[in-house]
């Protein structure tokens, strides 16, 4: 029993100490300050309406802050355009995975796990991860570890790791979740739709085994170096808790210390921009049945989609639109068995301007028939026109939302970032109460005419696989 508790006690102090070894060596990489490139302060831009400051560094990156001294903590967004769009189609599975892959593979000469027990103790997240059109980097920390955080993103743009063990381990646990996601007939009719809303198959992001194999470490740390191996395009958002002055600036000492960090950011290479890859949502009329699954259960997956005017006006109607037809369509659950149907809008800018409304619901085989027939009657009837009182709770219910986001600081985070990847004004959220009250029943009876012709029309159903 003496000698067990030796063996415990020493194998206690190893662990303590390595330990402290471990993070004591990544506090000395992180205690490593880049030089201070340019002396004078950054250009700085006020917006008093939405109040936030935006600030152009020495090397040309926007930097926006907008404080919020009620919060606890710091959230960060950074995005830049182009992702996975700048590879072509044989790296594309490599491209999509390579945030995960190289963003946990550590920096420099420590481990991700070494890097995740450190930023576990600091209280600190990092994720970058790299989308079909974007590049993105969010994260969050306490005030008091604000140059913290931003040494590790300046490693995440200067150091990043590629780590042939953690491939292997992440390549392994993929597969099993692939096996565990297809064994769910509904993620195999997600994954189907996936597919059918991409005119190039190439580049269709599914866990397939061919997808998984398809993924090559060198590929993704390439990609990785070169999404996030240059700061150009990238817009920084912060929001939350900032040390201000009287008029909610963003005090010196935080603006000197970004300016610090940021500058130091590599800016050489061109300006990422997305690639046309030619994988918009194809055009026609398309079908598909989906056979999987013994238990009596069926699901519908409807997309009508289309190219669009972008604008702050035309958003809003289909956003109206939307929004009325999902609440149109609570009679579907009046039938036994029938779920609540969902409604989702995607709008696109970039590479090309399109809109998608995806309507879908679950059901009894036996009731698909029915229930389309009655999705069909319901967008028949919006083409017919509206009551005055659906947009009223509408415009109502808009308002209610924008005043609770408006309290939101990750609301801020995202909307600000979105606005500046886009090309789009911020101040824009100061006319939404207008667009709202410009909405009528005149204009969602021209948009469900508009939008729902059926033209570009996908209908996925899922139905139980035939008994053999």
């Amino acid at each position: 029993m003496r000698n067990y508790s030796i063996v415990m006690l020493l194998l206690s102090l190893a662990f303590f100490c390595n330990q402290v070894f471990g993070q004591s060596r990544i506090r000395e990489l992180l205690k490593t300050k880049p030089a201070i490139i340019e002396k004078t302060r950054p250009q700085m831009y006020k917006n008093s309406q939405i109040k936030f400051y935006e600030y152009t560094m020495a090397n040309g990156l926007k930097v926006v802050i907008r404080a919020d001294d009620s919060r606890k903590d710091i959230q960060m967004s950074a995005i830049c355009p182009g992702g996975a769009s700048l590879v072509d189609d044989q790296d594309f599975q490599s491209a999509i995975h390579a945030g995960a892959i190289i963003g946990n593979s550590g920096v420099g000469d420590f481990s991700g796990s070494e890097i995740s027990q450190f930023f576990k103790q600091k209280n600190i997240s990092l994720t970058p991860d790299i989308e079909e059109n974007y590049s993105t980097l969010k994260g969050s920390c306490m005030p008091a570890d604000l140059e913290t955080f931003l040494q590790a993103i300046y490693l995440y743009f200067t150091h990043p790791k590629k780590d042939k063990v953690y491939f292997d381990t992440y390549i392994k646990n993929l597969s099993k979740s692939a096996a565990i996601y297809y064994k769910n007939p509904y993620n195999v009719l997600q994954d189907t739709v996936n597919a059918l809303v991409k005119t190039n198959k190439k580049r269709v992001n599914t866990l397939s085994a061919a997808n998984i194999k398809a993924i090559n470490l060198d590929k993704a740390f390439d990609i990785f170096s070169k999404c996030f191996g240059s700061i150009k395009g990238y817009t920084f958002v912060f929001t939350g808790n900032f040390k201000v002055d009287d008029f909610n600036e963003p005090s010196n000492e935080v603006i000197d210390l970004m300016a610090q960090y940021f500058n130091a950011l590599p800016s050489k290479a061109a300006m990422q921009a997305q690639v046309d890859r030619n994988n918009e949502i194809p055009n026609g009329k398309i079908y598909k049945k989906v056979y999987n699954g013994h238990l009596p259960l069926a699901a519908v997956q409807l997309v009508y989609s289309g190219k669009y005017q972008h604008s702050d006006s035309v958003n809003l109607q289909l956003k109206v639109l939307s929004y009325l037809l999902e609440k149109n369509l609570d009679t579907l659950k009046a039938f036994s068995g029938a779920s609540k149907a969902s409604v989702t809008l995607t709008l696109t800018k970039f590479p090309k301007q399109s809109y998608s409304i995806n309507i879908g619901f679950k059901c009894l085989p036996q009731q698909v028939d029915e229930l389309l027939a009655m999705v069909n009657r319901t967008i028949a009837d919006l083409k017919q026109g509206i009551k005055p009182e659906q947009l009223k709770q509408y415009v109502t219910l808009r308002k209610s939302e924008l005043k609770k986001q408006t309290f939101d600081y990750i609301f801020w985070r995202d909307y600000l970032a979105l606005q500046y990847v886009n090309g789009d004004d911020p101040y824009e959220i100061v006319h939404y109460p207008y667009y709202f009250y410009k909405a009528s029943t005149e204009t969602v009876k021209q948009a469900a005419n508009e939008f729902l012709t059926g033209s570009n029309y996908i209908q996925a159903v899922l139905l139980p696989a035939p008994k053999k």
